[in-house]
C-alpha cells in the first residue's frame, strides 16, 4: 500500500504543473465526493482524475465537454454537446491476486 503522504506529494506535483487545474468538489460516476485534477484538451475537453480527499487514493476519471464541439473525420462528423460525458471510470475495489484474470 502507498501511504497517503506519498499520494499527496505525487498529486501536489501534478497540481503544480502549469496546465493542471484543481477542483475541490467533484463526484465520480459512482456518486462519491472527491478532489479533481484536470487539464483541458483541444480547448473543449476536460480530462479529469478524481482523488479521495482523505486517503488521496485514485478513484477514477472522466472526460466531459466544456463547450459544444464538432469533430469532422473521414468516417463522419460527430457533434458533441456542452456537458456531454465522453468517458468515465470508477475504481470501486482493488486487491492483489496470484494469476492474470483472477478477481480479488
Amino acid at each position: 500500500m502507498v501511504s497517503p503522504q506519498l499520494y499527496a506529494g505525487f498529486y501536489g506535483v501534478l497540481a503544480s504543473l502549469p496546465n493542471v487545474r484543481f477542483d475541490r468538489s467533484v463526484a465520480d460516476i459512482a456518486g462519491r465526493k472527491a478532489l479533481g485534477l484536470y487539464t483541458v484538451q483541444e480547448g473543449y475537453l476536460k480530462d479529469e482524475i478524481m482523488i479521495n480527499s482523505t486517503t488521496y487514493a485514485y478513484m477514477g476519471e472522466q472526460y466531459v465537454a466544456l463547450r459544444a464541439h464538432t469533430d469532422v473525420g473521414t468516417d463522419g462528423t460527430e457533434h458533441i454537446k456542452k456537458g456531454q460525458i465522453l468517458g468515465w471510470s470508477a475504481l470501486l475495489d482493488y486487491g492483489i491476486v496470484n494469476n492474470p484474470g483472477q478477481l480479488p
